[in-house]
């Protein structure tokens, strides 16, 4: 199959660049012909420290290629130690340190994309959280994941965490409080983890996205203005100022929460296309 990439970013506004904490992986866009492809984006919760680290080492450890039931068991509880180790080393002031005892939380959407014979082939997506993967044919929605309406987005989802949390699992429910604190609470119920398989054919897209654009796309869609035309003629080419330029008109109009933003977009064709 033959995969191209495009990578846009940007961070929240009236913050400095350094504090953007989403992370994706490839960080760069990319064209390539390979059998399997995988990309991810993850997204740092604001209010917690070092969550940005957290959410990079996701991303890059998830396109690894080692099978999700791997990912999860081994390399997880390893990455866990990374970030602890990483982060640290790091004098601190009393303030910062007791918020780096709590942990980094980070929503995470992965996607891993095969190839069969010909022109299609299959594509499998785990996520955790409020980033969102969204499949396009010919301008049609075929697939929205995890969340698909744009009430879907809280401000408690489901984030993994650096800390296992008490039940063993590997998801904290998170919630910024209105004075400014944190609660990070294990998750009840059913497992906040979640998978998706689907088949691809040649021309397809797929966008992987954190919350806030997640969110303008599912509104977009149910109006019925076909979001992924509005995307199209932004990531053309090489010039980012256009994308950069959408992000900000669409925050001061109101229809795009004031974020980081991080957008994956991906044009999938058969192995026999240029």
């Amino acid at each position: 199959m033959h995969v191209s990439l495009l990578v846009r970013a940007l961070h929240k506004g009236g913050n400095e660049p350094a504090e953007y904490e989403d992370a994706a992986w490839p960080a760069a866009g990319m064209t390539r012909r390979a059998r399997g492809f995988r990309c991810a984006v993850a997204d740092g919760a604001t209010e917690t420290s070092f969550s940005g680290e957290w959410a990079r080492l996701l991303v890059r450890s998830w396109c690894r290629g080692e099978s999700e039931a791997r990912w999860f068991r081994r390399t997880l509880p390893q990455l866990r130690d990374t970030w602890s180790e990483q982060v640290g080393k790091r004098p601190l002031p009393w303030y910062a340190e007791e918020k780096r005892r709590r942990g980094a939380f980070a929503a995470f959407v992965g996607l891993h994309l095969a190839c069969r014979e010909g022109q299609s082939g299959w594509w499998m997506a785990t996520a955790i959280g409020d980033s969102c993967l969204f499949q396009v044919r010919r301008h049609e929605l075929l697939t929205a994941f995890p969340l698909t309406r744009p009430e879907d987005f809280t401000n408690r989802p489901h984030l993994l965490s650096t800390h296992v949390p008490p039940n063993g699992t590997d998801a904290h429910s998170f919630t910024a409080l209105r004075n400014g604190g944190l609660l990070g609470a294990a998750s009840e119920g059913a497992a906040s983890l979640t998978r998706i398989e689907g088949g691809w054919t040649s021309g397809d897209r797929f966008y992987l996205m954190t919350d806030a654009l997640g969110q303008w796309f599912l509104t977009c869609h149910l109006q019925g203005s076909q979001p992924e035309r509005f995307l199209s003629p932004l990531l053309a080419g090489s010039n980012e100022h256009e994308f950069e330029a959408f992000v900000m008109a669409a925050r001061e109009a109101g229809e795009l929460r004031n974020d980081d933003v991080t957008l994956c977009a991906l044009l999938v064709k058969g192995s026999h296309e240029p």
